[in-house]
């Protein structure tokens, strides 16, 4: 069933899409080992927002490019910040 809509100011859900994939994409590869794995599961996490998108007609809910768009960059959001994380670690840890 569609969510209630809560309206906190235009554009405000295309920040929450950004967020929530910016954290899912931070957390699934934050432990990975190889470049690889990461850059699959980055392809699989915007994936996994393009689907979800494609499907939402079919709950009553509208298909937005914009919504889309703001997945997609959450996603490379938390790739590099999961990168960073690895770049910038303190010395001494590993």
């Amino acid at each position: 069933m569609p969510a209630l809509e809560i309206h906190a100011g235009e554009g405000s859900d295309k920040v929450l899409h950004l967020t929530a994939y910016g954290l899912l994409s931070f957390l699934a590869i934050l432990k990975r080992r190889s470049f690889r794995s990461a850059v699959l599961v980055l392809v699989a996490v915007a994936l996994l927002g393009g689907i979800i998108e494609v499907l939402q007609p079919f709950a009553g809910r509208e298909t937005e490019v914009a919504d889309l768009l703001a997945n997609t960059v959450g996603t490379l959001i938390g790739g590099l910040g999961v990168w960073l994380l690895h770049r910038f670690k303190p010395m001494g840890s590993n």
